[in-house]
C-alpha cells in the first residue's frame, strides 16, 4: 500500500492532491489528475515499512504517557470527525488514530512518544545503522537529575531492490538517558544496547523519549539534513519528525503530510509484528 501527495502551481504550490492505493496505482492517478498543472511535486511512501524492534525489552515494566502530535504548526488544531472519529472540531492534540487528546494532554505538538520506566532500564537501537548523535545537551532543566540531557541519534538507511535507485533514511531519537555507551560514527545493530534509561534534561521523571525524523522524501524535499544545536537550540528537525505507528485513522489523509507544507513528511508505521511498544490508554 503507498500513498502519494501531490502539489503544484509554485510559489503556493496549493493546487493538492492525495492518492492511496497498491503499487504504483496511486502515482499514476497523481499523475493524471496533475495533468495540465504547472511545476508539480509528487510525494510517494509506503505506508507500512517494518523494519524497527522495540527500544526496550517488551517485559520490562513501562507505561505511555504521551505521544505523537498530528495537531501542529501552522494548522494547530484539527476537526477529528473528518477521520471518523468523535470529539471536537478544533482539537489542539491528535493521535495516529486521529482521535482527540486534548483533554488533560501536556507538551502539545509532541514530535515522539514517552515511556515511564525505571532508571538503567537497557534501551536499545531499533534497527541496523549509524549513530549520527552522542551528546550531553544541557537543557536548563532543573527538575531532573541533570540539566545535561544524555541523547543519541542513530541514521537508518532503507534500500529498494536490486537496481532500483528508492532510498529511504529515518533518524531514530533517544533521550533522556542515564548513560549511553555509543559515540557519533559506530556501526549498531538492531537490538544493540545504546544506552539506559533515565530522568536527564527536560524531565520531570525516569522514562524514554523515543522520536522517529523522517530524512528522505518529506513534503518538499527529496533529502533533508538534521543539523545539531548548541543550548539554547536542540535541533533544525521538528518539520520532519514522524509517527513511527504510521497514520491508521477509520477515515481521512495523513495531516501531517500535506496540511504544512513546506514542513511534514507521510508517517510510515515502522515496527516489525509484535514489537510495538503498548500506547496503553492514552
Amino acid at each position: 500500500m503507498n500513498r502519494v501527495v501531490y502539489r503544484c502551481n509554485p510559489p503556493s504550490y496549493g493546487w493538492v492532491g492525495m492518492y492511496e492505493g497498491t503499487g504504483d496505482g496511486p502515482l499514476a492517478a497523481a499523475y493524471d489528475a496533475a495533468d495540465g498543472q504547472s511545476e508539480c511535486i509528487f510525494t510517494v511512501s509506503p505506508r507500512s515499512l517494518p523494519i524497527f524492534d522495540a527500544p526496550f525489552s517488551l517485559s520490562a515494566t513501562y507505561s505511555h504517557v504521551n505521544g505523537f502530535d498530528f495537531a501542529k504548526p501552522p494548522y494547530n488544531t484539527l476537526n477529528v470527525t473528518d477521520f471518523g472519529q468523535t470529539g471536537s472540531t478544533t482539537a489542539t492534540k491528535v493521535d495516529w488514530m486521529g482521535r482527540d487528546k486534548s483533554s488533560g494532554a501536556f507538551w502539545n505538538d509532541h514530535d515522539g512518544h514517552d515511556w515511564s520506566m525505571a532508571r538503567g532500564t537497557d534501551i536499545k537501537a531499533v534497527a541496523d545503522g549509524t549513530v549520527v548523535m552522542a551528546r550531553d545537551w544541557n537543557s536548563g532543566y532543573v527538575g531532573s537529575d541533570s540539566p545535561n540531557q544524555k541523547e543519541v541519534a542513530i541514521l537508518h538507511t532503507v534500500r529498494g531492490t536490486a537496481g532500483s535507485s528508492y532510498v529511504e533514511q529515518f533518524i531514530t531519537y533517544y533521550a533522556h538517558l542515564q548513560s549511553y555507551s555509543v559515540v557519533v560514527g559506530d556501526i549498531v545493530t538492531k537490538g544493540q544496547q545504546i544506552g539506559d534509561s533515565g530522568n536527564t534534561g527536560s524531565s520531570s521523571g525516569p522514562h524514554l523519549h523515543f522520536g522517529v525524523i523522517r530524512v528522505t522524501n518529506t513534503a518538499d524535499q527529496l533529502s533533508e539534513t538534521v543539523t545539531w544545536g548548541s543550548p539554547p537550540v536542540h535541533s533544525d528537525s521538528a518539520d520532519q519528525a514522524i509517527e513511527p505507528y504510521g497514520w491508521g485513522a477509520p477515515s481521512g489523509f495523513d495531516p501531517w503530510s500535506w496540511r504544512g507544507y513546506p514542513d511534514g513528511a507521510l508517517s510510515v508505521a515502522l515496527w516489525n509484528s509484535g514489537q510495538a511498544p503498548s500506547t496503553g490508554t492514552w
